[in-house]
């Protein structure tokens, strides 16, 4: 879905095709109820407002990327806001990308210690794989536990906001 107007629609189409059904399947009382809560949620879009939607774009347009530092001789990156976290993020999303763009936390961990000889943590790394996924910059696997990939052109494959 490539707007907010569509995402509507689509939940619109949901709830009449729930509510044509329980009134074929009569005894399935819950499909009122879940047409409701689409319901719901068609307002709940409804009332986003597209400016809403322009400054998320844009502040998302303000964090920096890899591919953004990518290159850079050092002296611009020492006058640049970036924290040591930042710099591992960054390295986290190279070997991700480096290795086909997926890759597990084991595989994470192994390809840390092999380039920068530190044995992290699992739990810590996890909460920092989980920020970078809030960042946009990694994405969980849909239905694998563990994995992580980059797409290409950091593009969320999937349609969002």
């Amino acid at each position: 879905m490539q707007s907010l107007e569509e995402c509507v629609s689509f939940v619109n189409t949901q709830s009449e095709r729930l509510r044509r059904l329980a009134v074929r399947y009569p005894r399935r009382a819950n499909l009122v109820a879940v047409a409701d809560k689409f319901d719901r949620v068609a307002q709940l879009l409804g009332s986003i407002s597209p400016d809403q939607i322009t400054l998320r774009k844009q502040a998302d347009a303000i964090a920096l990327r890899p591919e953004d530092v990518l290159g850079l001789p050092e002296e611009l990156l020492a006058q640049l806001s970036l924290t040591p976290g930042d710099k591992q993020d960054f390295e986290i999303a190279e070997i991700v990308r480096k290795a086909g763009g997926v890759l597990s936390l084991d595989h994470i961990l192994i390809a840390l210690y092999r380039k920068t000889g530190e044995i992290h943590e699992r739990t810590k790394l996890n909460s920092r794989l989980y920020r970078m996924t809030t960042k946009d910059l990694l994405y969980p696997v849909p239905g694998k536990k563990g994995g992580l990939f980059h797409p290409p052109n950091n593009r969320r494959p999937r349609g969002s906001l």
